[in-house]
């Protein structure tokens, strides 16, 4: 390979794998949707690519390539949802216990734990609720504009939500039943003090 050839294969490697990093999630998909939104209003025959590329749009074809590979990889990153539920319960799990050792260090270091990070307050099943709500499919949404066939993913992304939003609602009813528990012990050994 040409040593300029390895250059540009290197440059789009590092910002592809950059772009995967939660904290661009933002930026990136402002990027492509604002684009999207664009093509798709202007309601050319022209594919995207050419679309973008054309003179008369103020558009590199290598700055628009890289922002639609960094958007494609940051979604795969993120597509865990959209796979069987076994495999995204696995994700699931192993993204928790990432963030789970991180609040740990965090908290044996004194220091104010992230986001999602201390097993003592997180809720997993919630946390991937908003995950899939907020991040997710709008994602998917862009996917399926830029590629159409993704579609097929659609129905376990939905499969999955709703398991994960029943399971919430489980949670949801034994925290109750457990502050009503709590409560009603609470209430019983202030009654025994009182007399």
């Amino acid at each position: 390979m040409k040593i300029e050839y390895f250059k540009i294969l290197r440059k789009r490697t590092i910002e592809c794998v950059l772009s995967t990093d939660m904290t661009f999630h933002s930026k990136i998909f402002g990027q492509i949707s604002s684009k999207l939104t664009y093509y798709l209003e202007s309601k050319q025959q022209k594919s995207l690519v050419d679309f973008f590329t054309d003179q008369n749009n103020n558009c590199s074809k290598f700055d628009l390539q890289q922002e639609f590979m960094n958007f494609i990889l940051h979604f795969g990153d993120i597509a865990h949802p959209a796979k069987s539920w076994n495999i995204e319960l696995k994700w699931s799990d192993l993204i928790f216990r990432e963030f789970f050792n991180q609040g740990d260090k965090e908290k044996s270091l004194n220091l104010s734990i992230s986001f999602l990070c201390d097993r003592n307050t997180t809720s997993i099943p919630k946390s991937q609720v908003g995950f899939i709500k907020n991040i997710v499919m709008p994602s998917f949404s862009l996917i399926l504009t830029i590629i159409p066939l993704s579609e097929s993913l659609n129905d376990l992304l939905l499969k999955n939500l709703k398991k994960w939003m029943s399971i919430e609602d489980e949670e949801n009813k034994n925290s109750y039943l457990i502050n009503c528990e709590f409560k009603k012990r609470s209430d019983y050994n202030k009654e025994n003090t009182d007399n």
